[in-house]
């Protein structure tokens, strides 16, 4: 993590190139202006998806690097890009998104979903599957405050197999989805995690200790 941080704080003048991809503009008055868009090639970021427990390659079909500016200052980071073309950024010093502010689904047509806060949770559910993409219909709501606009997606299934995150706002969240859609049935999957705040923080645990190695024990 530390080496991350070393190369995000060098700037611009160390980037690695990349062949920029089209992108939507941001309204005139945001301070956040989208720069330019390409796949996730710099050492740092690909660093910091490790550092989390993500796969790179999982990370690669879902999500882009994302060179964007404050002001005059510039800056990259991992973009996971939403349903009205805003994106969620997020570096080892920054956590945040550009507007338009939304929910990101994938619809696969089926009559299970799956619904998570944040985007890292479902890279690392992906990451678990060996899966590049979501097989099944999917919601991210990439904030708590936008369960309503997940609603009328999340309406079309029978079974809901919520990934929230282990504290107040993931409990009324769950809540809330039960008492907005009580014809289906929420899973509380959660529960698997229960230890940890979330699901990546759940994976980078398991991670941490299939990487630590084991004491021999003493001949007799």
């Amino acid at each position: 993590m530390a080496e991350a941080i070393r190369h995000l704080r060098k700037g611009a003048a160390d980037e690695v190139p990349f062949q920029p991809l089209p992108t939507t503009s941001l309204r005139k008055d945001s301070p956040l202006r989208i720069l330019c868009v390409g796949e996730i090639r710099h050492p740092a970021l690909i660093g910091y998806l490790r550092e989390r427990g993500i796969d790179p390659a999982v990370a690669g079909a879902l999500c882009r690097e994302v060179h964007y500016a404050v002001g005059e200052r510039r800056f990259f980071a991992i973009g996971f890009r939403n349903d009205a073309g805003g994106w969620e950024l997020r570096n080892p010093q920054f956590k945040g998104s550009s507007a338009p502010k939304n929910i990101t689904t994938f619809d696969r047509h089926g009559d299970t979903a799956l619904l998570f806060e944040g985007f890292f949770d479902l890279l690392s559910l992906l990451t678990l599957q060996h899966e590049a993409e979501p097989t099944a219909d999917t919601a991210v709501l990439n904030s708590v405050v936008n369960l309503p606009r997940a609603l009328p997606f999340l309406a079309c299934h029978a079974t809901i197999h919520a990934f929230l995150d282990n504290d107040e706002a993931g409990r009324l969240t769950l809540e809330r989805l039960r008492s907005a859609l009580p014809g289906a049935t929420v899973i509380d999957r959660a529960e698997s995690y229960r230890a940890h705040k979330d699901l990546n923080e759940s994976l980078r645990s398991s991670a941490k200790v299939s990487r630590t190695p084991r004491r021999r024990g003493r001949k007799l």
